[in-house]
């Protein structure tokens, strides 16, 4: 008798066990958010001898040939890519991939 009842109550536990970390785990899933790279979602930006574009649909354009040619644009980390949910810290086991790419330099040649 104890051993059937070992046995039960170790199915019960077991069964326990996997329904509870199968509703809780649901939210554990993994969650990508893919940030839009258009100049509007680019709150913060600082312009001295240079200012940004949108490059088609997905990309953020900056150029800097003028004065002191420094152009730097920032945002929020948000649980949405479009600066309109919660902000969110980078937290352990996220990650953040970018890839900056340059199409075109100017280079002015002084003439001697």
């Amino acid at each position: 008798m104890t051993m059937k009842s070992n046995a039960l109550h170790l199915r019960q536990a077991i069964l326990c066990f996997v329904f509870l970390f199968g509703m809780i785990g649901g939210d554990w899933g993994q969650t990508t958010v893919t940030y839009v790279m258009q100049d509007a979602n680019f709150p913060t930006q600082f312009n001295s001898g240079g200012d940004f574009f949108n490059e088609g649909t997905t990309e953020l354009g900056m150029w800097a040939n003028n004065g002191a040619k420094q152009t730097v644009a920032w945002r929020n980390f948000q649980t949405t890519g479009d600066n309109n949910g919660s902000s969110r810290s980078l937290q352990v086991g996220d990650i953040f991939i970018i890839t900056v790419s340059a199409s075109r330099a100017l280079v002015k040649l002084d003439s001697h």
